[in-house]
């Protein structure tokens, strides 16, 4: 991937600046679509002449690599606060708890994630968002084995990685096909539902 150099804004004014640019960028993307976003299009959203844009973000793809780390940042900072609102009475409501949070986090504002989304993935920008999960996941695994009875298999780092990849790849999915899905009562309970037999140890597999 070829690095985007861009302004680093470093004084008050100039995050200002820059926020009312991504804001600007991301109403353009859920109102008005792809076929509408372009830096000019942005400027004149955001109040700015093209050559104040250009200060920060020298083409498109950089205000892409913008949003889709500013949302990743939101997504997370959720996640976590969610993880730290303390243990519930039991590890269905923890797990989902979790599950809820990433569902309602990705869920707003459809249009914007299914578009970043496509994009991280052609600018191979989806690395920050994978360590980040690990980062998250070790300590969802931390939770469990604290309070897991013996009905439930620990998680070994193999386990952790399918279920929090299996359960990140139903909702990625969701968003790229722009499923209604997404924003049912179902799908969350059978993400959980997943996530549960996941877990319990009758479903070790015989060989």
């Amino acid at each position: 991937m070829h690095e985007i150099k861009r302004k680093n804004p470093t004084q008050a004014r100039a995050q200002q600046t820059v926020g009312i640019i991504l804001d600007a960028a991301a109403q353009i993307l859920q109102t008005e679509g792809e076929a509408h976003f372009n830096t000019n299009r942005v400027a004149e959203r955001a109040g700015f002449s093209i050559g104040t844009l250009y200060q920060y973000f020298p083409n498109k793809n950089s205000i892409i690599e913008a949003i889709a780390e500013r949302e990743r940042i939101a997504i997370e900072a959720t996640i976590q606060k969610a993880l730290l609102d303390g243990w519930p009475h039991t590890i269905e409501e923890f797990l989902r708890i979790i599950i809820r949070q990433m569902i309602n986090a990705f869920g707003r504002r459809q249009k914007l994630r299914r578009f970043i989304i496509i994009q991280m993935i052609r600018l191979d920008l989806f690395m920050p968002v994978l360590q980040e999960a690990d980062r998250i996941s070790e300590t969802v695994s931390a939770l469990l084995e604290k309070n897991r009875g013996d009905d439930y298999l620990p998680l070994s780092k193999t386990r952790l990685f399918i279920l929090t990849r299996s359960t990140m790849g139903v909702i990625r999915a969701a968003i790229i096909e722009n499923s209604q899905l997404l924003v049912t009562q179902e799908f969350e309970d059978e993400l959980v539902r997943l996530a549960l037999n996941y877990l319990t140890q009758n479903n070790t597999p015989t060989r």
